[in-house]
């Protein structure tokens, strides 16, 4: 299996806490927040990494190299200038296999992939978003959805987040590469924003699949704490 991870952000709102590195590298129970992602989807069965980089790439490269000292094969997708979620995963399509996992490098979500993967088999999906009904995480996007779990609309505040059909987007994707078609190469765009609600209206399905599992980010201060005394090394 394959992860691509998005890990190009700067982590402007960390920087109190880790000014000197990128914000995926940041130190959790001893070792970069990234290293115990990589580590738990190794576990799982992936064994094909692509990190997606932008801000102090060369910190990250120079750690992680070629992936060997993790016994899993790493690669790297660099940007020039921020391209957003959609024009990261865009600019890393040649190292894409046919189907690909995308995660946030902030993010932990401990669920079962192989699961996840299953369930895009399962459904001859082309996309599927994974979801979670814990509604606390106001910044991120909220999804609609049918009695068949097929995406309906995107928001990114919930009018009424005790819908017993919205849930909240976790950042973790399973993606044909030929949805990749739909993103424009070397622009700024967002897969959130602006590619699902493209191919809603072009009437391509989105499936999505529904995690009891809360997760992780460490995207703030607060979350970057709460996460050093949650997560453990294994």
């Amino acid at each position: 299996m394959q992860a691509l991870i998005l890990a190009g952000g700067f982590g402007s709102r960390l920087m109190p806490l880790v000014n000197d590195r990128p914000k995926v590298m940041a130190p959790v129970s001893g070792r970069p927040f990234l290293e115990i992602l990589i580590r738990n989807l190794k576990k799982q069965g992936f064994d094909d990494i692509v990190l997606a980089l932008g801000y102090l790439s060369k910190y990250i490269i120079d750690y992680f190299q070629d992936g060997n000292k993790l016994g899993i094969k790493i690669r790297y997708s660099i940007e020039d200038m921020p391209l957003g979620t959609a024009g990261a995963i865009k600019n890393a399509q040649p190292l894409l296999e046919s189907t690909f996992c995308t995660i946030n490098g902030d993010t932990y979500l401990n669920i079962n992939f192989k699961e996840l993967f299953e369930f895009f088999r399962t459904h001859q999906a082309r996309l599927v978003i994974t979801l979670t009904r814990f509604h606390h995480l106001q910044e991120r996007g909220v999804v609609k959805v049918d009695k068949n779990m097929r995406a309906v609309s995107f928001s990114e505040i919930s009018e009424n987040r005790s819908e017993d059909k919205s849930y909240t987007n976790t950042g973790v994707y399973l993606i044909d590469k030929n949805i990749l078609n739909w993103i424009k190469k070397d622009e700024k765009i967002s897969l959130e924003k602006e590619v699902f609600p493209l191919l809603l209206r072009e009437k391509i399905p989105i499936y999505c699949y529904l995690s009891k599992k809360d997760y992780l980010d460490i995207g703030t201060p607060e979350r970057y704490l709460k996460a050093q005394k949650i997560l453990k090394i294994s």
